[in-house]
């Protein structure tokens, strides 16, 4: 016991439950993977593992313990496993630049939204190849998901758009045409409903992703107060 927590290389255990990792993405196309347990001299730099491109987002499907990072300027998807710290494929996704993605709720699909496009692609976990692709409108893209997976929300910048898809057919139930550009979007538990936020209009919509239709719309504020904490 006092061997396997002193944190040396080479003597670690075959599986360690205590232990945990940082991950970072770099701006050189890389990610590393910091281990705060382990003593090697003066780091705790666990392995350094090179990028195809620079990383734009990322998620991570813990059963697989893969992690998928998007290559906005490639138009790929990177594909990297955790367990032994190596790039394992980077996959092609066509026109487009992928920025966000999202991990559905039964871990089989990695969606990601294709900005500069009216693209969203799915990612099968396990093949590793796209399953599906929807229209979602050209734009920047935002991405939310109920919190059983039944429905996912897709903004869509110049198309002025919230589309709903339905996560077990991966098919479009809904359309939402909102007034101004949406830019960001989230969705709550507790109310059940997906919030909107839009330029060029004071207004957040608020939308049933069940129902498929927007709720109300609420009146944000058109005045930007100053906040200054001041340490004593």
């Amino acid at each position: 016991v006092r061997r396997f927590a002193g944190g040396r290389l080479a003597q670690r255990a075959d599986r360690d439950l205590n232990g945990f990792q940082f991950l970072t993405l770099n701006s050189d196309a890389s990610m590393s993977v910091i281990n705060p347990l382990i003593a090697l001299n003066n780091t705790k730099l666990e392995a350094l593992i090179p990028l195809p491109g620079v990383g734009s987002d990322w998620v991570h499907a813990a059963g697989r313990d893969l992690l998928f990072v998007t290559l906005a300027e490639r138009g790929e998807l990177a594909v990297v496993d955790l367990t032994r710290n190596r790039l394992v494929k980077s996959i092609k996704l066509g026109a487009g630049q992928p920025r966000r993605l999202l991990l559905s709720a039964d871990a089989r699909l990695v969606w990601v939204a294709m900005d500069k496009s009216s693209r969203l692609v799915a990612v099968n976990v396990d093949r590793l190849e796209i399953d599906r692709e929807l229209d979602i409108g050209e734009g920047m893209h935002m991405l939310a998901q109920t919190e059983d997976g039944h429905r996912l929300l897709a903004t869509s910048s110049t198309a002025g758009r919230v589309t709903i898809i339905d996560g077990a057919s991966r098919s479009i139930t809904a359309r939402l045409d909102l007034a101004g550009s949406p830019l960001a979007i989230t969705y709550s538990a507790l109310a059940r409903r997906a919030f909107v936020a839009t330029s060029q209009s004071p207004l957040i919509h608020v939308i049933d992703a069940d129902g498929g239709r927007i709720d109300t719309s609420l009146a944000a504020p058109t005045k930007i107060v100053p906040w200054v904490h001041e340490y004593g």
